[in-house]
């Protein structure tokens, strides 16, 4: 079956998952050697610790389409 999913619903699924890790975690795991988009440097000096996944969505959203991002983050997060 299809289940559908806002990008805000996928996000505090992953913040409700106990083994994914913090945006933040996840973000200094991008490889520092390729040329980073635009997002990466916002994200740096926006996300913190604390911050969740579904505090992302102001940045994700306002930057760059959350559909090219998160391809990118999920796995880091899980630790892929």
């Amino acid at each position: 079956e299809l289940a559908k999913l806002t990008p805000l619903s996928l996000l505090r699924l992953l913040d409700s998952t106990a083994k994914v890790q913090k945006p933040a975690a996840a973000l200094k795991r991008l490889n520092r050697n390729l040329n980073q988009p635009a997002w990466v440097a916002i994200a740096q000096q926006e996300w913190s610790a604390t911050t969740s996944w579904a505090d992302t969505l102001n940045t994700l959203g306002t930057v760059v389409s959350i559909a090219t991002t998160l391809p990118t983050l999920i796995p880091l997060a899980c630790g892929l």
